[in-house]
């Protein structure tokens, strides 16, 4: 069953005319449902309330000219009308509703865009802001990534600049101070046997101070070496590091009737020049300042450190130890806690040891208590991590 635009065609309208008939003549559920079926259809195929009232105004007619009125016939044709009619005020009311919906979609799309609009614009100015940001900071970095580099490049050229000239001077000093040196034992030796005179203290006052004057420059030299040297980073055997450094000063060891112990150490990576000096400066440190009522102890160990990657090595010994208050300013170049006639020492050896540990990315950290001893630990690079964890 079709129909085009508001033209019912024939047979619809017999089929109908039928259904009608039959529910008039008998009441029929069935024939009632078929007023509703037809509406569907013909709502579907875009008839019109007006045409669908048509339609059953013919049927009816066509029913009283044939059988007259009946006691049930105007009531279940207005029934069945009723049915058809319902399919109808159902479209209608829904339409309504749909399009109160439709206008509250539009009207909240509408917003909603608008929304959107203010919120792209919004961005975009942000991402203009921040784009002009972007750029201000990057020259900003640029221009501060250039003067670190000029500074650096300064600071090397200074670095190499005084190491060449501590160096030169300190290379140039050792010439006099060799020959006052000379000069003063070829005095002593033309003074009587068992002189006691006054020039005799002065010679020997003056050959103390030269030979003072030879160590403060053999530490300059040693330290201008390692202010100057590169940093070539190597496999370090600390175990042969620390051999080497015992049997080098095996002669002011067995003088001072120490005890050094080096237990297991790692293999590390750096510079070996730069960590054979530091090992030999640790170890001259606790020899020069041990206490004198007991016998010296030296232990170097390795152990864990927090740091992914590195190992702690500690040198411990049983010295004269020091206030909290001097561990940071021992570090400094030329300084002495004690007079040259307590303890012998240029005020060089904890400096170039922070150096040291400087370059291979560690600090030096100091334990000590006054009377009892001291510890100094710094971490280096190992692959034998896992051994002292």
């Amino acid at each position: 069953m079709s129909m085009l635009e508001s033209e019912v065609t024939e047979a619809w309208a017999e089929q109908y005319e039928t259904a009608f008939v039959t529910y008039c003549n008998t009441g029929s559920e069935e024939a009632l449902i078929e007023a509703y079926a037809f509406a569907r259809e013909g709502l579907a195929a875009s008839m019109s309330l007006a045409d669908f009232g048509c339609l059953h105004h013919a049927a009816f007619f066509k029913l009283l000219e044939q059988s007259g009125p009946g006691s049930n016939l105007y009531e279940r044709a207005l029934d069945f009308y009723l049915e058809g009619v319902s399919v109808f005020d159902m479209a209608i009311h829904g339409y309504q509703n749909n399009v109160a919906r439709l206008k509250e979609e539009v009207t909240e799309r509408r917003r909603i865009e608008e929304d959107l609009r203010a919120a792209t614009f919004e961005l975009s100015r942000q991402r203009s802001d921040l784009d002009i940001q972007v750029r201000q900071r990057t020259a900003e970095l640029r221009e501060r990534a250039e003067e670190l580099e000029q500074s650096n490049r300064l600071l090397l050229q200074t670095n190499k600049e005084t190491s060449e000239f501590s160096y030169a001077l300190s290379h140039d000093l050792k010439s006099p101070i060799n020959t006052i040196g000379m000069l003063l034992d070829a005095i002593r030796e033309e003074l009587p046997p068992d002189s006691e005179s006054e020039c005799a203290d002065l010679v020997s006052d003056a050959s103390l101070t030269a030979e003072r004057m030879k160590r403060l420059i053999d530490d300059v030299l040693q330290y201008s070496q390692v202010v100057g040297d590169t940093l070539e980073r190597e496999l370090v055997d600390m175990n042969q590091l620390c051999h080497d450094a015992l049997s080098d000063m095996r002669h002011a060891i067995d003088e001072a009737q120490a005890d050094i112990s080096c237990s297991h150490l790692p293999v590390v990576r750096g510079s070996a020049f730069q960590l054979a000096i530091m090992l030999r400066n640790f170890l001259s440190n606790a020899l020069t300042y041990r206490d004198a009522s007991r016998p010296l102890r030296v232990e170097i160990s390795a152990g864990p450190t927090a740091e992914t990657g590195r190992v702690l090595i500690s040198i411990a010994d049983n010295g004269i130890g020091m206030p909290p208050d001097c561990h940071a300013r021992i570090f400094n170049l030329f300084t002495r806690l004690h007079t040259y006639s307590d303890f012998e020492g240029s005020g060089i050896g904890l400096a170039l040891c922070k150096r040291v540990a400087n370059n291979h990315n560690s600090d030096i950290e100091v334990e000590s208590v006054e009377g009892q001893g001291t510890i100094f630990s710094f971490s280096l690079e190992s692959e034998e991590v896992d051994t002292w964890h």
